[in-house]
């Protein structure tokens, strides 16, 4: 499957950063899971992540999102910055469509990295913040009901984040 470069969420994102994506560097084991290595978690956020380049993991979500997801919850900001965008392109893809684990699951990592850290940098929190609204605008198209209480957490927690 090809992704076509104009589509392409992470070049939109950097772009609003007033970076090139083309710019953006792949993240290292480092970049990914920091100095502190926590054992399982992190090593399965390195399987399906390291080595991977954005058009290489936008080709790696689909059918796989029930698991991957998490891994989100485990990465670094670092690591956040290089791999929602493209994520965030699969789940606005048609290839994306319903997928109820990709955009539950991601509302439940960013929630989590959002409450786990002492700080957020600015372009990070925006980022998590547009895929929150895209889910929200959208949650039919996951599948979601938009009364669902796990969901309604979600939405809280990342909505009423403040910027550092």
């Amino acid at each position: 499957m090809r992704w076509n470069r104009r589509e392409n969420a992470s070049a939109f994102h950097a772009s609003q950063l007033g970076r090139s994506a083309d710019n953006m560097k792949q993240p290292s084991k480092i970049d990914l899971v920091g100095n502190e290595f926590l054992g399982l978690d992190h090593e399965q956020v390195l399987e399906p992540f390291l080595g991977k380049s954005q058009e290489e993991a936008r080709e790696y979500f689909p059918g796989r999102c029930h698991y991957l997801t998490e891994d989100f919850m485990w990465m670094t900001h670092k690591g956040l910055l290089y791999y929602l965008p493209p994520f965030f392109e699969y789940l606005k893809s048609d290839v994306g469509k319903y997928d109820w684990d990709a955009a539950h699951g991601i509302l439940c990592s960013i929630s989590a990295q959002i409450e786990l850290s002492n700080s957020i940098s600015d372009d990070l929190l925006q980022l998590m913040k547009q895929i929150c609204n895209y889910v929200k605008k959208n949650c039919k198209r996951y599948n979601i009901s938009p009364h669902e209480e796990l969901y309604q957490s979600y939405l809280k927690v990342i909505e009423g984040a403040e910027q550092s």
